[in-house]
């Protein structure tokens, strides 16, 4: 019962943003946040999926993080939405397609960008990013424990 509610929460919130938020996006930002949002609650959904239906919301979620993804290529690699999706993006690779690898690659290219142009962030920015990056850290390290890569820690921004 409350697998069915999940999903249907989850579909109602996707069809209300692909229907009246997404057509309104006009910025690459704001293309990147109403994205990442879908591929959020396809990813919600397939929590509780099963069979079919597990392999049709986890493709729905890959294929718009991956759009996601494309949008955000004009991002600043430090900004907020970016390295949310990065975050989110990693953790349904690790979680759903038990990908390990792929998922520390993409928490890895978030980390490594954000480290590069840390100098150029503002104190606003710097305050959106510095809790992501830490959430990325931390599942990096994590992931790398359980893959036997203990020595392989990531380094303090």
């Amino acid at each position: 019962k409350i697998s069915k509610e999940l999903e249907a929460n989850c579909k109602k919130i996707i069809n209300i943003v692909l229907e009246k938020s997404l057509p309104k996006a006009t910025d690459d930002e704001a293309k990147v946040f109403y994205l990442k949002m879908i591929g959020d609650y396809y990813r919600y959904t397939a929590e509780t999926a099963k069979g079919d239906k597990l392999a049709e919301v986890t493709e729905n979620a890959r294929k718009y993080y991956e759009d996601a993804t494309a949008a955000a290529k004009s991002l600043k690699p430090y900004n907020s939405n970016k390295l949310g999706l990065a975050l989110n993006f990693s953790v349904f690779h690790y979680e759903l397609k038990n990908d390990s690898a792929k998922a520390c690659t993409i928490a890895e290219e978030a980390l490594n960008g954000a480290r590069d142009e840390i100098d150029n962030m503002g104190n606003d920015e710097a305050r959106d990013a510095l809790s992501i990056i830490e959430l990325l850290k931390e599942n990096l390290d994590l992931w790398k424990e359980e893959e036997g890569n203990e020595d392989n820690a990531i380094e303090d921004l």
